[in-house]
């Protein structure tokens, strides 16, 4: 990058610490590349590698992810068996449809695009 002489911004140096994480935490095999989204940009999958790589980052993806999970079962978008001690999150057909899908944030449905990428795989 091409920085004409300037120190570089707060974001770059941010931006160059998470592609230099990124790209440590995929040599290491706790992240793989799952596809490509609609809009051009990688996306990704943790491996059970990086809680042993990285507990903080693991933790942190975890919390973040049940969350999501929760909202989005709060919407009536999954079904989940909260009284099981292994929990199974199912899909609720009539809510993945495209109008249903439009009421979701973009993180919300790239969430839901990426538990059905999973449900697609298995």
């Amino acid at each position: 990058m091409v920085n004409a002489g300037r120190e570089p911004t707060e974001e770059r140096r941010l931006m160059s610490l998470s592609n230099d994480l990124l790209e440590y935490l995929i040599l290491e095999g706790a992240v793989e590349i799952a596809g490509v989204s609609e809009s051009g940009e990688f996306l990704y999958n943790f491996t059970p590698k990086l809680a042993e790589i990285s507990p903080e980052i693991y933790r942190e993806v975890t919390s973040h992810f049940y969350s999501g999970v929760m909202d989005l079962w709060e919407k009536g978008f999954l079904e989940i068996d909260l009284d099981s001690d292994d929990p199974v999150v199912l899909l609720i057909e009539a809510a993945v449809t495209p109008e249903a899908m439009d009421t979701l944030s973009p993180h919300q449905r790239n969430l839901l695009e990426n538990i059905i990428r999973q449900f697609n795989r298995n």
